[in-house]
């Protein structure tokens, strides 16, 4: 399969897994985690995503719940498929890609090469409170909220969560 245009963010030797109507999907990794393996892909007009490759339908339908709330900390929902590949069902969740690394990786870190600021601290803590109390409102409990799933946009002040499969619904 041949690519024709590569966007600039996506890194160089990439390999297309699949080509559908409005996406490839290529065998990149960006992550992983407990739920599942993140891969690069990019739509058709060239705009970088993220491929959530998750082994089962619960945390497939959690996360995709998650993602559709609207909440604003969170990246924009794409699609959801499923796949089998050799009788195995892998679900895919295809949202925008975040081109950060997460709080962690970057300033927690032994070798860290700047801190937070002051002001900075405080706008992820609020908007982390954002979030929690819109998932409250939305009966939403989130179960693996760290600075691991938490991505600070440093140009635009904003928070991004990510990982949203240890998501539950919370009942009475």
């Amino acid at each position: 399969m041949t690519i024709t245009s590569i966007p600039p963010e996506m890194p160089y030797g990439i390999n297309v897994v699949e080509k559908r109507p409005t996406m490839t999907l290529t065998d990149s990794r960006i992550g992983s985690g407990s739920c599942g393996v993140v891969n690069w892909g990019f739509s058709n007009v060239g705009s970088p995503l993220a491929v959530k490759k998750l082994k089962d339908r619960v945390t497939a339908e959690n996360e995709t719940k998650a993602l559709k709330l609207g909440l604003t900390h969170t990246p924009r929902f794409r699609d959801m498929f499923e796949k089998t590949v050799f009788e195995k069902t892998e679900y895919n969740i295809v949202m925008d890609q975040v081109n950060e690394k997460t709080i962690e990786r970057v300033y927690l870190v032994k070798n860290a090469t700047r801190m937070l600021t002051f002001n900075e601290i405080r706008s992820i803590l609020y908007q982390t409170l954002e979030a929690l109390v819109y998932c409250e409102e939305k009966n939403i409990i989130l179960f693996d909220l760290k600075t691991n799933n938490m991505i600070w946009q440093a140009a635009s002040k904003s928070l991004t969560l990510i990982d949203l499969g240890s998501v539950s619904e919370a009942r009475d």
